[in-house]
């Protein structure tokens, strides 16, 4: 599936659906109910068939901030597993990993090849990972906004290369997400991520080459059940 986009509409599409992943706030609760962020999000395919609703909606908007905030950590954060962990290297093999092994032990398995590519654009670009982010470079949230920030460029080719190379993870995280959650919001969240991406993945393939598969792993690790074996 290909989409017809325009480039600004893309790019703000991009940092909308990147906050859907960020720890929810007040003004986030706000665009939510006021409606913004669903115009904002209007132009991904299927988008029309999807309404960005919170549980609880009548409520104040301290209360909505905090049952946001419960599913957020329910679906993303713990404390107890499983949930789900929205990082590309969870979704990766590693490089010289054993494929035939169930699920990695090591603790630091989240910082893969896909996180250690994303570092060096942040340091090729002097760009500083926000606290929160500092352990996971190649969160869903940073792998939206870096994206947007390629479209921002407008260097030729970059944004469907990244698009190719750090979106063919997304199926995976989306089916995830509809396996773990019952939020009413990050299970539109997650359809509207995964919509975009395929279409964005389409858009690259007309571009670019395909990229190569790397085989993954029974476990891939992407969620804390898997991490904590």
């Amino acid at each position: 599936m290909r989409t017809n986009i325009d480039k600004e509409t893309r790019i703000t599409i991009c940092h909308a659906l990147a906050e859907c992943f960020r720890m929810p706030t007040p003004e986030f609760v706000v665009g939510i109910l006021n409606g913004t962020l669903g115009h904002v999000l209007k132009d991904i395919p299927g988008a029309a068939s999807h309404r960005l609703a919170l549980a609880g909606e009548g409520r104040s908007l301290a209360e909505l901030t905090e049952l946001l905030t419960d599913e957020y950590y329910q679906t993303f954060k713990g404390p107890f597993p499983p949930y789900v962990v929205p990082v590309e290297s969870a979704y990766k093999a590693w490089a010289g990993s054993n494929p035939s092994a169930e699920c990695s032990t090591k603790r630091d398995m989240l910082m893969g090849d896909p996180a250690i590519e994303m570092l060096k654009r942040y340091r090729a670009d002097g760009i500083e990972l926000p606290p929160d982010f500092k352990a996971y470079p190649d969160h869903i949230a940073l792998v939206l906004e870096y994206a947007g920030l390629l479209l921002e460029r407008g260097t030729s080719g970059a944004y469907e290369e990244f698009v190719a190379a750090h979106f063919d993870w997304i199926e995976d995280l989306w089916r995830d997400i509809h396996a773990q959650t019952g939020s009413p919001f990050y299970l539109t969240a997650a359809d509207l991520l995964r919509a975009f991406a395929q279409g964005e993945l389409g858009l690259a393939a007309g571009t670019v080459a395909a990229s190569d598969k790397r085989p993954a792993s029974a476990c891939s690790g992407r969620t804390a059940a898997c991490l904590a074996q």
